[in-house]
């Protein structure tokens, strides 16, 4: 299980910053990826961010820390989409649709603490190498 969701600690490299990178910072880094990943538009609607703002969406909640800033574990969508993914309706669609729903869930059953431990990393190794994949995926523009 947790082959599938592992991020590697083996490629920080040398120099890595040793502060942990602020909540904030991950948030806006998550967002970008996010954005990116999906081109900008809405992930119902199509919407684009040129037509209207868009907000970045968590398929598993954010105080689940594991996945809080993987960014599998967003969606971008409209003001009027959003409020619909909060409805049965639309997580129903997010199920359906989303193509890392499996693999979310799956890390959703694991405690941060115990991912931590099997992984053999502190939380702060593990904040800059989330933040380091984050900034990969947003400039290489990963497609979903």
């Amino acid at each position: 299980m947790l082959a599938d969701c592992v991020y590697h600690i083996g490629c920080l490299g040398a120099g890595v910053m040793k502060k942990k990178p602020a909540d904030s910072t991950l948030d806006q880094a998550w967002r970008r990826a996010v954005l990116e990943a999906f081109h900008y538009r809405c992930a119902m609607c199509g919407l684009s961010w040129k037509q209207g703002a868009l907000q970045c969406h968590h398929i598993i909640k954010r105080r689940k820390k594991l996945t809080r800033w993987d960014w599998r574990n967003g969606v971008p969508l409209c003001a009027e989409c959003h409020q619909k993914a909060h409805t049965k309706q639309g997580e129903m669609w997010l199920m359906r649709r989303h193509p890392y729903y499996e693999q979310l869930a799956t890390m959703e059953q694991l405690t941060f603490k115990d991912y931590l431990q099997a992984m053999e990393m502190s939380e702060n190794e593990w904040r800059r190498r989330v933040l380091k994949e984050l900034k990969e995926k947003a400039e290489a523009g990963v497609e979903v």
